[in-house]
């Protein structure tokens, strides 16, 4: 994952054998658009036309990272 000017997530499917949950995870972005908070993805592009990986852009969204918080919880 990289951040673009601290607004927008390059996120970038490293492992070809997480494909399908790379792809379930954008599917999942759009199906809980609008329902709960998810970022808004403005591309996802599986041709490896750009790049030879799996890749989507998406809107960042503002608040404490989760994975920052996870051992915070009980």
């Amino acid at each position: 994952m990289y951040s673009v000017d601290d607004s927008y997530i390059l996120k970038i499917c490293t492992y070809q054998n997480n494909r399908e949950e790379f792809e379930r995870e954008y599917l999942f972005y759009n199906y809980f658009r609008g329902i709960i908070n998810v970022p808004q993805v403005f591309v996802y592009d599986n041709s490896k036309k750009i790049i030879d990986k799996d890749f989507m852009i998406y809107r960042k969204i503002e608040g404490d990272n989760l994975y920052s918080l996870w051992h915070t919880y009980t």
